[in-house]
Order: C-alpha cells, then sequence, then structure tokens
C-alpha cells in the first residue's frame, strides 16, 4: 500500500470516529436539557414551598440552585467539545476533499461532497449564523437562565444577608463564568479553536513522562500570595489589638462590650480582607520596580508579574466581598449591624483613601525619577497614618469614645511609632541596593541604578546622612548589602525619621496616659519631654544606640517614680494592667530599634515564614518524642561510583555509634548470598513492658 493511500485511510478513519462522537454528543445534549428542564421545574416547586411559608433549611434553600448549576456547567463544556469537533471535522473534511481531488455533486451543483459538518454549522452558528437555527438556539439559552436566575433569586429573598451574599458569589460567579465561556465559544470559536491548536501543539512537543513538579512553582507561590500576600505584615494587626484592649479598658461611654467573637472576626476581616487587599494593589502598581529588586524573591511580592495581574484583581473583589458577608453575619444579642459591623465598613474607604493618598505621592517621584524634599516628607507623613488607622478603628470597634483629646494623642503616638518603623524598614531596603563601597571609604556606598526606580530611598539615606552614589560598575570593595547592618554604621542625626518618630511617641504618651488611666497623679510628660530630647542628643557617633537606650531608661524613670515614690498609696501601683501598659510604653521603641539595629534586609524578609516552619518543626518533634519513635541511625554510606567492593573489611572507630555498627554487622559478607540470610543483634531499649 502506497504512503498516500494509507494517509488517507487514516484521515477517513479519523473522520469516521469523529463523526460517531457527533452523533453521541446529539445524544448527550438532548439528556442536559432535558436535566435542565427538570431541575427548573423542581426548584420552581421549592419556590412555592417558601412563598406558601412552609419552614425549609436555610442551607436546603441555598443550596437547592447548585445543581442545576451544575447540569448548566457541564452542558457548556459539552459544548465546548462539540465547537473543537466542528472545526476538527472542518479541517479533516477539506484536506480529504484536497487529496481526492473531489468535484462538486451531480444532483446538487456548488455543494461537494464531505461537506456535511460546514453544512451543519452554516445554519447552527451563532456568530455568523443567520434564520430561524440562530434564533432559537438563543431563545432556549436566555430562557433558561432568565428562568434559573429569577427562581434564584426569589430563594434569596427569603434568607438572610449572609445567605445572600454567599448566593450571589456562588451563583453569581458561576453564571458569570459559564457565560463568558460561553461567549468565548460559540462566539469567537475561530480564535478558541486556534489557541487550543497551540496549546496541543506544545504539549506534543513535550515528553509525556511524569515530571517532579507537577505543578509550577509559580503557580504554587501564586496561590500562597493569594492566600495571604503579606504574611510578615501581620505583626501591625497589633495595632488593632492594642486599640481594642485600650478601649476595653478605660471605659466604652456606657456602650455594652461586643462579644469576643465579634471582635475576633473583625480583627481578621481588617487584616486578612481590607488590608491585604490594599497591598495586593500596591503590589501591582509596584510589579516593574519589585522586579529590579535585588532581593526580589526574599520580598515575596506577585508572582508572576503582570500575567497574575487578573488573578490577583479577583482575589480583591472575593477579599471585599468576603468583608460584606462579615459586616451581614448577625451575632446573638447584638443589632443586624453592629458598631463594629459599621466601623468595619469605613474602614475599606478609609484604608484605601491613606493607600491612594500615598500611591499618588509615590508616583509623583516614579515619573519625576527623584524625590524632592517635600515629596520626601510627604511620603514620611502619609505612610505613617496607616498605624494610628488601625488603632482607631480597633478603639470604635470596642466601643470607644468616638472622640476625646486622649484618642487624640494616642493616634499621634501610633503615627510617630509608624514613622520609626517605616523609616528604619526602609533605610534597610536602600542597603539591599548596594554593591561596594566607594574607593575602599567604608563610609560611602555605591549604589546598584535600580534604587531609581524608588527614589524615596535615595533622598531618605541622604537625609540620614548616608554617602553615596548611584552607578552600575561594581568597585574593588564589593559588598553584599542585602547582608549589611547599615543602621549600626550610619553616623547619628537628630533629624532622622526614626529618631523624630521615637521623640512624638514619648511625648504624645505621656500627654495621654493620666486622662486615659484617670490617674491624676500619674505626670510622666517631663519624662516624656527629657526622653524626647535625649533621642536627640549626639550620645555616640554611629546609630543611636545610646540615645535610645538613655531616653527609654529615663523615661522607664519616670514610670517607677509616678508610681512607687510620688504617688499615693493605693494608687495606680495596684493596677497590674497599668503598670505592664506603663512599662511597654517606655520600653517599646527601644525595642523596635535595637531589633533593626542588629538586622540586615534579608533577616526581615520572610519572618513569618521563618515561624511557621520554626513552629511545624518543634510540633513535629513533640510528635515524635510523644509516640516514642527515636531519630533514625544512620549507616555509613559508600560511594558506589569510585568504590564498588571494598578490598578489606573495615572495623568501625570508636567514636562510631552503636547503630552504625550494628549495621555493619548485619551487612552480608563478600563470599556470603544476598538471599541468605543475616543474623541480627537484639537491640535493647524500647521494650515494651507487660
Amino acid at each position: 500500500m502506497s504512503m498516500p493511500s494509507r494517509t488517507l485511510d487514516a484521515l477517513m478513519l479519523d473522520y469516521s470516529e469523529a463523526r460517531d462522537d457527533e452523533r453521541s454528543f446529539a445524544a448527550v445534549q438532548g439528556s442536559v436539557v432535558a436535566l435542565a428542564l427538570t431541575g427548573v421545574a423542581l426548584l420552581g416547586a421549592l419556590a412555592n414551598e417558601v412563598a406558601d411559608g412552609k419552614r425549609v433549611p436555610p442551607p436546603l434553600v441555598a443550596g437547592a440552585p447548585l445543581i442545576i448549576l451544575c447540569i448548566l456547567a457541564y452542558g457548556q463544556v459539552m459544548g465546548a467539545l462539540a465547537v473543537l469537533r466542528s472545526f476538527y471535522l472542518r479541517s479533516l473534511e477539506r484536506e480529504i476533499r484536497g487529496q481526492l481531488e473531489l468535484r462538486d455533486l451531480a444532483g446538487y451543483p456548488a455543494l461537494q461532497p464531505l461537506s456535511y459538518a460546514e453544512l451543519t454549522v452554516s445554519y447552527t452558528t451563532l456568530a455568523r449564523g443567520r434564520g430561524f437555527g440562530r434564533f432559537m438556539a438563543l431563545m432556549i439559552f436566555v430562557s433558561l437562565w432568565l428562568v434559573f436566575g429569577g427562581l434564584t433569586l426569589f430563594l434569596a429573598l427569603w434568607l438572610t444577608p449572609p445567605w445572600q451574599i454567599a448566593m450571589a458569589v456562588v451563583y453569581g460567579g458561576g453564571a458569570l463564568t459559564i457565560f463568558t465561556d460561553t461567549v468565548q465559544t460559540n462566539m469567537r470559536g475561530r480564535s478558541f479553536f486556534h489557541r487550543q491548536v497551540a496549546l496541543t501543539s506544545r504539549r506534543q512537543s513535550g515528553s509525556m513522562l511524569p515530571s517532579g513538579s507537577p505543578t509550577p512553582a509559580v503557580s504554587k507561590k501564586l496561590l500562597r500570595y493569594l492566600v495571604l500576600p503579606r504574611p510578615d505584615d501581620l505583626v501591625k494587626a497589633l495595632f488593632v489589638v492594642a486599640g481594642i484592649a485600650v478601649a476595653l479598658t478605660v471605659g466604652r461611654d456606657g456602650r455594652s462590650a461586643p462579644t469576643a467573637g465579634a471582635l475576633v472576626l473583625f480583627v481578621i476581616a481588617v487584616e486578612w480582607l481590607v488590608y491585604q487587599s490594599r497591598y495586593q494593589w500596591n503590589d501591582i502598581r509596584g510589579i516593574a520596580e519589585d522586579a529590579q529588586a535585588p532581593s526580589s524573591a526574599q520580598r515575596g511580592r506577585l508572582p508572576g508579574g503582570a500575567a497574575s495581574v487578573p488573578a490577583s484583581l479577583l482575589t480583591m473583589l472575593l477579599r471585599m466581598i468576603a468583608m460584606g458577608w462579615v459586616v451581614a453575619l448577625g451575632w446573638p444579642g447584638e443589632p443586624r449591624v453592629s458598631r463594629a459591623d459599621l466601623v468595619l465598613l469605613i474602614a475599606v474607604p478609609l484604608i484605601y483613601g491613606v493607600g491612594i493618598a500615598y500611591e499618588t505621592i509615590r508616583h509623583t517621584a516614579r515619573l519625576a525619577k527623584d524625590s524632592r524634599w517635600p515629596n520626601l516628607l510627604l511620603t514620611l507623613g502619609v505612610v505613617g497614618i496607616g498605624y494610628p488607622v488601625r488603632f482607631a478603628l480597633g478603639w470604635w470597634a470596642a466601643g470607644g469614645p468616638t472622640w476625646n483629646l486622649s484618642l487624640g494623642w494616642l493616634l499621634v503616638a501610633c503615627w510617630g511609632l509608624g514613622l520609626l518603623f517605616v523609616s528604619l524598614t526602609w533605610i534597610l531596603e536602600f542597603a539591599d541596593h548596594i554593591s561596594s563601597y566607594v574607593d575602599g571609604d567604608r563610609s560611602a556606598y555605591r549604589v546598584r541604578p535600580t534604587i531609581l526606580s524608588k527614589p524615596h530611598l535615595l533622598r531618605l539615606a541622604t537625609l540620614c546622612g548616608i554617602r553615596s552614589e548611584t552607578s552600575d560598575l561594581t568597585g574593588s570593595d564589593p559588598v553584599d548589602g542585602g547582608d549589611l547592618r547599615i543602621i549600626s554604621r550610619t553616623r547619628f542625626r537628630p533629624w532622622c525619621p526614626w529618631t523624630v518618630g521615637g521623640a512624638v511617641w514619648y511625648i504624645a504618651v505621656s500627654l495621654s496616659l493620666s486622662d486615659l488611666l484617670d490617674a491624676a497623679e500619674l505626670r510622666l510628660w517631663p519624662w516624656g519631654l527629657a526622653a524626647a530630647v535625649l533621642l536627640a542628643l549626639p550620645i555616640n557617633r554611629r546609630g543611636g544606640l545610646l540615645s535610645n537606650l538613655a531616653a527609654s531608661l529615663v523615661f522607664t524613670t519616670g514610670v517607677v517614680w509616678s508610681l512607687w515614690i510620688a504617688a499615693p498609696t493605693g494608687g495606680l501601683a495596684d493596677r497590674p494592667a497599668a503598670v505592664v501598659t506603663l512599662f511597654v510604653v517606655a520600653l517599646l521603641p527601644s525595642v523596635l530599634y535595637l531589633n533593626f539595629y542588629f538586622s540586615t534586609y534579608r533577616s526581615t524578609r520572610a519572618v513569618a515564614e521563618r515561624a511557621i516552619r520554626t513552629a511545624v518543626g518543634v510540633l513535629r518533634w513533640l510528635a515524635l518524642w510523644f509516640v516514642g519513635v527515636p531519630r533514625r541511625a544512620t549507616a555509613p554510606t559508600m560511594d558506589v561510583r569510585t568504590d564498588p567492593k571494598p578490598s578489606t573489611p573495615t572495623t568501625p572507630p570508636d567514636n562510631e555509634s552503636a547503630a552504625g555498627a550494628m549495621a555493619d554487622t548485619a551487612a552480608p559478607a563478600d563470599d556470603q548470598p544476598v538471599g541468605d540470610a543475616v543474623p541480627v543483634p537484639r537491640q535493647a531499649g524500647n521494650q515494651s513492658l507487660d
């Protein structure tokens, strides 16, 4: 048999098999339509029962339309396969006609043989079809979705808001997905088929053997990112918790305290839903500059770059929907929309409002490729606002007064602490761009041009007295800036933002604590002012370690003096919570500064991930210890490529473990068959006692 004949036979066989699949599809399509109509009828019966006032469990009402949605989804999958089969059949028909060189049918001129697939498509196609066939297909599609959507909406109106939001997400998202795929496969069938052919071509060129990682690494990273974009920033939730704790401690203007469950859910909603979505937006806007960062892998920003933006935007939308679901939840003993719910609704425009201001200022610097002094000051001022916003949200959610002087000073203090935290983080990030020292001068640095994508870091370093020059050349004295403790090497400047932030913290909290703790004898403002002055004194040339320790010592002395020396008996010293709060306030700036003083940029990245791994390791060790599983004994290994058979038997050294000696004893000798049994000495210990 010649090669052309064999090729033609293969084409005809493939065409016959595809036509058989098409006949089977017609039967499946009819079954799917019948099932969908039956499901709609049953859904209508359920809606009638609900409308008559019969008690139907809410999960049953909310989940009933899911069956029809699954049927419609299956029908769309089968329809997409039908589109692929149609294009493939038409391609086969054209190929067979070309090889056979067939003429038009004698009984019907202008009609070629092997044109059945082309003939049916001209009637049923939705993209280019005309007439009754296209109209009927659209009528069936629209009618089914209108009835299904109307019944689902009717059932949702009889449920509570949490169930309504859940139904809107599930059925709205499912319907939108099916509708979008329907348009892509039917109205744009040629583009759909072309993409699938290209994908098939790439798959055919690859190996069918299993790979070591069935899921691409980028997909795994993206999934982890979408679940929790910035795990390290969860530590900022302490400001929300602090606001709640202070409000619950000092009074709530006569309001009843929210339930513990409501407050826990509030903290989760603020940090995991609202703020993490805000970070996703920040990462989307900073894709280009994050990709240029020297330690981009450690930063953990949006994996996959621009290709992952749609998935990130969708996750942002889902977070906002989940936040609305939290608001719709009702807690026993509380109104439908509680005070915490109102605060959570306020949190979205408040958080994104600060974010818009920050992004606008940063965008101006990006366009100019320079952060001038007004731009830097505005950036530092706005970036610290997020911390008092967190505190205020927690304060208001717990029932604290809407506004008073003490709250105002506390918000100023939180801003100062936030400025201290962010400016120290940014200086370490600046160091990550350092490539070498300048001509052997250990106080001047050569910085990579990647720093120009973040000009505020370069201007901040100049403000803090760090001498640098931008160059893409590495000098003769290279240094890895990501592992450089640059804060300990920075000359002291009283106007450094972290110094200003620490001074603001001490002064503001000293002015608020007297009224906040309702202790007239607590006069800390002179001690707070003294601590702020000490922070600005050049006690040491490098960094501000001694200044921070001295300021903390002075403020702690003021706390001790106010509690146990100048205070009357039975005063504030008898309130343990207040005492602990005062000492935390006194030590917090110094603790933060010390953490950054001895840190590098890389050591401050992926802290949460390392903590989780450590916790998992500790739990695993405890579990093994609990069940009494001993450590594995590792026997000496031998490289079979270089020494397949030792010439002489070896004796275990004295310092080798008993397990290693037993392994050597149990190994078969050279002249002993492999299958022979080898006596193994019994091991002592771990014996069960009856």
